[in-house]
């Protein structure tokens, strides 16, 4: 029942083992009363009864004072023991929990973070292109003011700068060298805009770059009044300089200015439509790639010509 001293600890001396701890333990709570101690430390509490008993056969007489401090004696070794106890179980309670958080805590923040990376990125890539969309679309709409009140002190037509095809024949260059956009920029000459960034995209990678203009099929189609649902104005032409470039391509790809997600289309009348394609309907019923002339892809890098029932946008 009685163990060797524990030679780590200041004040060992004899004590009990583990079981026997448990017997005495287990009699206390039972009055001391055996039949009620469980059966498998019965046997120690027996044993730990026996010597008990031994004890109320000693002829001790002490005073209430030696009583006392017995009993105080006893009670701060409890006390000792109690901390003892408190003490250890607390320091590997924080060890646990030092190992839950460096395996399973930090995997569970590890997997929370990656997560929501994996949907912040995303989503704030999605907003920040539906607010490219949403500026472009404005800048539009105040352009097509702007192309309205050039039309009406311009008997209809819109702009065209001359000096840009001095040789004018009805053709228009797509060796990637002509700039058709460059002729929207009457507007800024003439005040119709307040700067040079009206007559483009904001989104634009170039600050100087223009929207695309539709390519007229000679001087009466200029004029504004004659189509008014026809898009005459929309983003970045993304198909001529890849395919001038020796890429293959798709023709229905989208403008680059909002993520390839479509493009902003200024029509006749002053509306303004976000387009996920890069179709439209013709006045005829059929679809229209307004990113490629009238006559096809196998047209870009030569002089090509309009067409009225077209839409061809050209930077």
């Amino acid at each position: 029942m009685i163990h060797q001293p524990d030679p780590e600890r200041s004040d060992s001396g004899p004590s009990l083992t583990a079981e026997d701890a448990a017997a005495v333990d287990a009699l206390v709570e039972a009055g001391f009363d055996l039949d009620r101690v469980p059966a498998e430390l019965r046997p120690r509490a027996a044993a730990a009864t026996r010597t008990l008993g031994r004890l109320e056969a000693l002829p001790v007489e002490t005073s209430d004072g030696e009583l006392d401090a017995l009993v105080d004696a006893t009670l701060l070794r409890i006390d000792r023991e109690e901390a003892l106890r408190e003490s250890a179980m607390r320091i590997e309670t924080r060890t646990l929990a030092r190992e839950r958080l460096r395996i399973s805590d930090f995997v569970a923040v590890a997997s929370v973070l990656i997560l929501a990376v994996s949907i912040a990125v995303p989503l704030t890539n999605h907003v920040r292109t539906s607010r490219g969309i949403e500026a472009c679309r404005n800048g539009l709409r105040t352009f097509g003011g702007a192309m309205s009140a050039f039309a009406r002190d311009h008997d209809g037509a819109t702009p065209f700068n001359a000096s840009l095809l001095p040789d004018f024949r009805g053709l228009f260059p797509t060796d990637g060298q002509y700039r058709h956009g460059d002729h929207l920029k009457q507007l800024v000459e003439g005040g119709y805009c307040d700067d040079a960034s009206c007559v483009g995209c904001p989104n634009h990678p170039d600050p100087g770059g223009t929207w695309s203009y539709r390519v007229p099929a000679g001087p009466e189609d200029r004029r504004l009044d004659l189509a008014p649902h026809r898009v005459i104005v929309g983003d970045r032409n993304p198909v001529i300089e890849l395919v001038l470039g020796g890429q293959r391509v798709r023709v229905e790809m989208c403008s680059p200015e909002h993520g390839n997600r479509g493009q902003n289309v200024l029509r006749g009348n002053g509306s303004v439509e976000f387009l996920r394609e890069a179709t439209v309907t013709s006045t005829s019923g059929l679809r229209d790639n307004i990113w490629l002339p009238p006559e096809g892809e196998d047209a870009i890098g030569r002089p090509v010509g309009g067409a009225a029932d077209d839409v061809f946008l050209l930077n």
